[in-house]
C-alpha cells in the first residue's frame, strides 16, 4: 500500500510540474554469436546499431530525449509531443495521446497472404512469461538497485529431422531497477520515475502495441505480455542485460547447411544467439540548457505522420530510399501547372481583414495536392486558402528517375483588391 501511495504522489508531481533538472544517459552494446549465417548477421546488425545511445534530459515541465535520428520533446503541461528531425530540419507537434495511432498508421500493412501465413505460423507457438526478484542488489551511479529476472519462452515445432528440445526461442532479461525508496532520496530518480508514469498513462505503450498488432496479427500476443511485465515496475531502469537464445534458428541453419552438402554451422544451440547490455553511464542534476527544448528557428513544420513514419523506419532498420522528400517553396512553385486563385471570403472583406495564409502541403507522385495543414493565418482566411491549394497541380517530382511525394510550404495572399 505504501508503494502505491508513493507512485500516486509521483504521478501528481509529474502532472503538476517537475522541479529538478535531470540528465540520464544510457550506453548499450550488442554481441552476436560467432558463426551466424552472414545473411542473418547483416540483417540484425544495422538495426542494433541505431539504438546504441539513449539520452533523456528534463527541465521544468518538459523532457527531451533522443535515440536514433529523431529527438522528442514532451510538454507535460500541454500534454503535447514534439518530434524534431535534425537531418531534414523539420518538426511536428501534436497531442501525445495520438502517438499510438500514428505509430500504428506508420506500420506497413501486411497483405492478406502474409497475414494468413503469419497467423498459421503463430498458431503453433505458445508464449509464456515468468518473473522473479533474484534478491541481488547493487549500487549503480550512487543509487540502490535491485535485480528482477524476466524470462520469455516461445515453444514451437522444431524442423523435421532435428533433435532440438525445449523452447524454440527464449529471452532472459536481468533488469536492475532503482529501489522504491530511492525515488524519495534521489531527486533525479524522483523526476524520472514521474516521467515513466506519465509515459505509461499518456503514451500508453501497451495500447500502442495492440494498435500495431492490428496490422501484424499474432505479434501482439508475443510482445504485449512481456511489455506488461516490464511495466509493472515503474522505477527507473539503471541496468539491463538480455540473453536471447534461438535454438530454432540454429536448427534451421544447421539443416539448410546439411542440405547444401556443407559441414554445418558452428553455433552452440545452448549459448545466447544475441546479447544486449544497457547501463546508465551518466545521472546528474546539473543545470540543463533551456535552449535544448526550443525548436530552432530555421526548422519548418512538417506533417506529424511523416516524422512518425521516419521513427518507425529507423526503429526497424528499414530506412529505405526516400518515398517523400522536402523541397523549398521557391523550387516547388516553379513546377506549378495549375493554380486557381482563392475566393476572398465576403466576411473577411467586410471586416477589412487581409494578409497571407501559410500552409504545409504534401504533393503526390502524380503532382496533385494530397494533404494540407495550417502553419499560420487568420481564421477567416484559412478555409478559402485551403480550398484553393487543394486544387493546385504540379509537375511530378522525380528522384533517380522515380516519382516521389514532396513536402513543401506555400503562401496564399489575400489583398483588399481581390
Amino acid at each position: 500500500m505504501s508503494r502505491m501511495k508513493t507512485l500516486c504522489s509521483l504521478a501528481l508531481c509529474a502532472a503538476a510540474g517537475l522541479r529538478a533538472d535531470v540528465t540520464i544517459r544510457y550506453q548499450s552494446d550488442f554481441k552476436l554469436a560467432a558463426g551466424l549465417p552472414p545473411m542473418i548477421e547483416q540483417a540484425i546488425k544495422p538495426a542494433l546499431a541505431k539504438g546504441s545511445t539513449l539520452s533523456v534530459r528534463m527541465k521544468g515541465n518538459k523532457a527531451w530525449s533522443k535515440a536514433g535520428d529523431v529527438a522528442e520533446i514532451v510538454d507535460f503541461t500541454k500534454q503535447e509531443l514534439t518530434l524534431i528531425d535534425a537531418g531534414h530540419h523539420t518538426f511536428a507537434t501534436f497531442p501525445a495521446s495520438e502517438l499510438a495511432g500514428k505509430m500504428a498508421a506508420a506500420t506497413p500493412q501486411m497483405s492478406a497472404e502474409q497475414t494468413k501465413a503469419l497467423q498459421q505460423a503463430m498458431s503453433s507457438i505458445k508464449t509464456t512469461v515468468d518473473s522473479k526478484m533474484t534478491g541481488r542488489s547493487e549500487l549503480i551511479q550512487g543509487v540502490q538497485a535491485e535485480e528482477r529476472e524476466i524470462t520469455v519462452s516461445m515453444a514451437m515445432p522444431m524442423p523435421a529431422g532435428t533433435s532440438q528440445a525445449g523452447p524454440g526461442v527464449r529471452l532472459v532479461m536481468q533488469i536492475w531497477n532503482a529501489k522504491s525508496g530511492e525515488a524519495l532520496r534521489v531527486p533525479a530518480i524522483r523526476e524520472l520515475t514521474g516521467f515513466n508514469l506519465w509515459q505509461k498513462y499518456f503514451l500508453n505503450p501497451t495500447g500502442m502495441i495492440e494498435n500495431i498488432s492490428g496490422k501484424m496479427p499474432a505479434i501482439g500476443g508475443m510482445v504485449t505480455p512481456m511489455l506488461e511485465e516490464i511495466l509493472k515496475n515503474q522505477s527507473v531502469i539503471l541496468r539491463m542485460h538480455v540473453n536471447m537464445y534461438m535454438p530454432f534458428m540454429v536448427a534451421m541453419a544447421q539443416k539448410m547447411a546439411e542440405q547444401k552438402g556443407g559441414a554445418g554451422v558452428a553455433i552452440d544451440p545452448d549459448a545466447p544467439t544475441m546479447q544486449i547490455n544497457q547501463e546508465v553511464v551518466e545521472l546528474s542534476n546539473a543545470p540543463v540548457d533551456a535552449s535544448l527544448f526550443e525548436i530552432p528557428k530555421e526548422y519548418t513544420a512538417s506533417p506529424a505522420d511523416d516524422l512518425v513514419r521516419s521513427m518507425v523506419q529507423n526503429a526497424s532498420g528499414k530506412a529505405s530510399g526516400p518515398q517523400r522528400i522536402r523541397v523549398s517553396s521557391t523550387v516547388q512553385s516553379a513546377k506549378l501547372v495549375r493554380q486557381p486563385a482563392p475566393i476572398y471570403p465576403q466576411e473577411a472583406k467586410e471586416a477589412g481583414i487581409s494578409g497571407h495564409v501559410i500552409l504545409n502541403i504534401v504533393v503526390g507522385k502524380d503532382g496533385t495536392v494530397q494533404d494540407v495543414s495550417l502553419v499560420s493565418g487568420h481564421p477567416l482566411l484559412v478555409p478559402a486558402a485551403k480550398d484553393a491549394v487543394k486544387q493546385w497541380t504540379y509537375q511530378p517530382t522525380l528522384l533517380n528517375g522515380e516519382p516521389v511525394e514532396v513536402v513543401t510550404q506555400v503562401e496564399v495572399n489575400f489583398t483588399p483588391s481581390e
